[in-house]
């Protein structure tokens, strides 16, 4: 198994720090809190392994994490959905046009590190998610 190097900050996007905090009667020491941080598993870029999101950060979104929707040109897409892909930049304005989440608009995701298409962005009325394609990514 290929150990994966994370660079940069993916922080979990409800906290500032990265972190949710933690009640003070469940600190542990601090080799378990290292143990705790090293089995954080990254989802990277297939194309050049940059760190993307992490699986933690997997949601259901209409009820379920995994779905497989094809666009207008008739080309399939397996996507898993997050809570945010920190790696990931977004590219163009949101449109509602074919969205594959009624009432969610979307633009394009690409690695922020190599560009290749890694999926789309949704948003609505302040919330929003990343559908990362299945093909485009890794979970080593």
């Amino acid at each position: 198994m290929n150990a994966v190097v994370l660079r940069g900050p993916l922080r979990h996007p409800r906290y500032a720090c990265g972190v949710p905090p933690r009640d003070p009667s469940s600190v542990a020491s601090t080799a378990t809190q290292s143990a705790e941080v090293v089995a954080r598993v990254p989802v990277v870029c297939a194309s050049c392994r940059a760190p993307l999101t992490y699986r933690d950060l997997g949601r259901a979104v209409d009820g379920a994490h995994e779905h497989t929707f094809f666009n207008p040109a008739g080309v399939v897409y397996a996507l898993r959905c997050f809570e945010s892909a920190a790696g990931a930049r977004t590219v163009g304005n949101p449109d509602l046009a074919f969205s594959w989440f009624a009432g969610w608009a979307w633009q394009i995701a690409l690695c922020g590190r190599c560009g290749a298409h890694v999926g789309w962005r949704w948003e609505k009325g302040g919330a929003s998610f990343v559908g990362l394609v299945t093909t485009a990514v890794l979970e080593p």
